[in-house]
């Protein structure tokens, strides 16, 4: 019979019959003792990531809301039309907001907030340590350690962008599922980063797009991107007034200096994030910033090393130790490679299986199948002995066998190879703002679509899974030691028994090959002899030990608050007689005094119900300049020049179907635009950040000129008044002019994902990090 010796009774392969060599039950109970293993080490990354979540966020874990630049969450929040972005701004919170919403419908909303945050911990470690090539529990852990704490994590939880760490997380499995071509398993990866947004799945995107292509299967991994990212970009696409591109913004997001490496060297390090305030306490200091330099180092180099030896031993050990392939990859150019004659392979005790009827299936000799040309081949369907394994890299193909092994060595090569080219991509990218930023601002200038570059460093999330895989692997070799070049193997399975001879060459001798390959491409010794475990323990505990400012919420800049009773009774005034709200002072951002003066983007749009018109355009003081970006509302743009020239203002907003004015900062003091804020007292300066006091900072307090003085709204009737927010109600107020966005393509738009997420459930959750083996990425 095709596939397999005469007369064989072992189990079935659905694809093309039984195995050489099986045995019935033979492997039940090794496969469930690595199924237990499995699961054992994936508690234990997740429950390192849970510890490294409650050392990071300390008193941000307190009862109350933590309120900090981007991150904004408020008590019972409601689905509106600001939720799926249907309003004037970009929908950057979609669909994070709804998601947000949905939980909040289950538990309080703060506590919706800290489960969050401690999620991307959790998952960040988990995913990161099922991606390193070795069964040692400490590599797995020093991987998931340094992709959960490092200086970019850091710094964008300070800036409160935690949609873009929650893609972040789940980067790895992403990275994983891409590699392996498995349109359900990419699904289910995505949807963290699906439900971060546009930034979140700009990253992963990049990612997917960069391993994919080396593939050269581009066309479901893009479908896969398209769709999980309607929820954003149909409310993107039907903007009225279109989507703003300020050149402006190159120059205040672009990577700046935080070691005494440059901006290139900070980047490098994964920080460099354009705004100074958000830098850890006491990171930049030229010790801590050379030892870690020094880590990322060697991480890259140990990286690069694994992935050279990848395209050269594996395959070769796997087709000695009796292994059956198949080709994975169907139709024209689906074989897996090239083979002028399989009788060495047959004398090496491989068992070559045919998927389908060919002209040259007879087995003669032992011999299952000759391939003598490539157009053979995909005719027969024959599945064959790669000759040539960077070929069939670049050819897209993969290479299976039932125990998985052969299959990590092609899949682990494509992810290993695209993740490094990804990690270029992205440095290059994070890099063009500081360096070529005519570039960038000419490329806006031609499609406003360009703008997700201007904040370049988030794209320095792969090098960061780079950084942390060759820690693993890194670890994992000073815990071998000199010249092992295998994973611990289980004495007591098939796996770690010695291969056996005679008429079973087939199962047990290819599972241990299978095993050695997938060690193989990793092979790298530490040059100390004997393994080194202090010193893998010491790699664990580096990234806590040189970035120790994140801990404890970043020396307290992370701490929870509660939102004051004024604005509980502005909700209620509001819900009970609806109408557009206008909030002034005239800045996106604010510094609350019950925030303990951190900076925050307002909170009001979310926290009153209906239409809530703010400024919008984000100002940023860099090099003794004021940049202020272009808003984004087409009705705040209608209004800003009304609020700037300081004339009365309740006839006009009347007009214009204003309803409510709310002042949120009522005791401000007036005082003109100040084009920089002093500087930040745990931001670094002096010899340790080029830069100096030049920073990119955001000013110190909203412009209480533009609007907060009561006399600009004479008829108004004052129905909150408080010291933490003053709510005017204008009377006669007319009907809103606003032109209502459609909202039945965003349904659809939302009906179509949600649909295409249920289908990929049909692959078990589980499955992302179940099988986390050596033997699979």
């Amino acid at each position: 019979m095709p596939g397999g010796s005469p007369g064989h009774s072992g189990p079935l392969d659905r694809d093309t019959g039984p195995l050489p060599g099986d045995s019935s039950g033979r492997s039940e109970a090794p496969n469930r003792d690595g199924r237990a293993s499995s699961r054992r080490r994936t508690a234990l990354a997740a429950a390192t990531g849970l510890a490294l979540g409650l050392l990071a966020l300390g008193p941000a874990l307190a009862p109350g809301f933590v309120l900090a630049y981007d991150m904004v969450f408020v008590p019972r929040p409601v689905f509106d039309r600001e939720t799926f972005g249907l309003t004037g701004m970009l929908p950057r919170h979609v669909p994070s907001d709804a998601v947000v919403t949905a939980l909040a419908h289950l538990a309080p909303a703060d506590l919706v907030q800290k489960a969050i945050l401690l999620a991307i911990f959790v998952i960040a470690c988990v995913s990161a340590a099922a991606l390193v090539p070795s069964e040692r529990l400490t590599a797995r852990l020093a991987a998931g350690v340094v992709y959960a704490w490092n200086p970019f994590v850091a710094e964008r939880l300070l800036l409160g962008q935690w949609a873009l760490l929650l893609g972040y997380a789940a980067l790895p499995w992403v990275v994983r599922a891409a590699a392996r071509g498995d349109s359900r398993r990419l699904v289910l990866a995505l949807v963290p980063a699906a439900i971060g947004g546009f930034a979140a799945m700009a990253v992963s995107g990049l990612v997917v797009l960069v391993v994919s292509l080396r593939r050269r299967s581009i066309r479901w991994p893009l479908a896969g991107l398209f769709v999980m990212s309607l929820p954003w970009l149909v409310p993107s696409l039907l903007r009225f007034s279109g989507v703003p591109a300020d050149p402006a913004g190159v120059a205040a997001f672009a990577a700046r200096a935080d070691t005494p490496f440059g901006a290139l060297g900070s980047l490098l390090l994964l920080g460099g994030t354009w705004n100074a305030e958000t830098v850890p306490p006491g990171y930049g200091a030229a010790v801590t910033a050379a030892l870690w330099l020094c880590v990322v180092v060697l991480a890259l180099v140990v990286y690069a090393r694994g992935g050279a030896a990848s395209r050269v031993r594996g395959l070769r050990t796997a087709v000695r130790g009796g292994v059956a392939l198949r080709a994975r990859v169907r139709g024209r150019g689906g074989a897996v490679a090239r083979v002028r004659a399989l009788g060495s392979a047959v004398r090496g005790g491989v068992a070559v299986r045919v998927r389908g009827r060919g002209p040259e299936t007879a087995a003669r000799g032992g011999a299952v199948a000759r391939v003598r040309a490539l157009r053979t081949a995909v005719r027969g369907r024959v599945a064959v002995r790669v000759r040539g394994f960077g070929r069939a890299m670049r050819r897209g193909s993969a290479v299976r066998t039932r125990e998985s092994g052969t299959a990590a060595l092609v899949d682990r090569a494509a992810w290993v190879r695209g993740l490094g080219t990804a990690a270029l991509v992205g440095l290059a990218v994070a890099a063009l703002g500081a360096v070529a930023p005519g570039v960038l601002r000419g490329a806006i200038g031609l499609w406003p679509g360009f703008a997700v570059l201007r904040d370049g460093q988030q794209y320095v999330a792969p090098l960061a899974l780079v950084v942390a895989v060759g820690m693993g692997v890194a670890v994992d070799a000073l815990s071998r030691g000199r010249g092992t070049g295998t994973t611990d193997v289980d004495s007591r399975s098939p796996i770690g028994r010695p291969p056996r001879t005679g008429s079973e060459p087939g199962r047990s001798v290819g599972r241990t090959a299978a095993r050695s390959g997938a060690s193989a491409w990793w092979r790298f010794s530490w040059s100390g002899g004997a393994g080194r475990p202090e010193l893998a323990v010491l790699g664990l505990l580096a990234p806590v030990a040189l970035l120790p400012g994140l801990a404890w919420g970043a020396g307290g800049r992370l701490h929870a608050v509660r939102y004051p009773a004024d604005w509980a009774r502005a909700r209620a005034v509001v819900r009970a007689a609806p109408g557009d709200v206008l909030v002034l002072p005239w800045e996106a951002y604010r510094s609350y005094a019950w925030n303990g003066g951190r900076r925050v983007l307002d909170p009001l749009p979310r926290f009153l119900p209906g239409r809530v018109i703010v400024n919008d355009a984000v100002r940023v003081g860099t090099g003794g300049r004021d940049l202020r970006m272009e808003v984004e509302d087409r009705r705040a743009r209608a209004l800003d020049p009304l609020i700037r020239s300081g004339a009365p203002l309740t006839g006009a907003l009347r007009s214009r179907g204003i309803r409510y004015v709310a002042i949120d900062a009522p005791d401000a003091p007036d005082a003109p635009d100040a084009p920089d804020a002093p500087d930040a007292p745990d931001a670094p300066n002096g010899p340790n950040s080029p830069d100096g006091p030049d920073r990119l900072n955001l000013p110190d307090r909203p412009n209480a000129t533009h609007g907060v003085q009561a006399d600009r709204l004479p008829g108004a009737e004052r129905v909150v008044a408080g010291p933490d927010l003053v709510l005017y109600r204008i009377p006669g107020a007319a009907a809103s002019p606003e032109t209502r966005t459609p909202q039945w393509p965003v349904e659809i738009a939302w009906f179509i994902t949600f649909g295409v997420v249920l289908w990929s459930t049909r692959l078990p959750v589980g499955s992302l990090v179940a099988r986390s083996s050596p033997k699979e990425p």
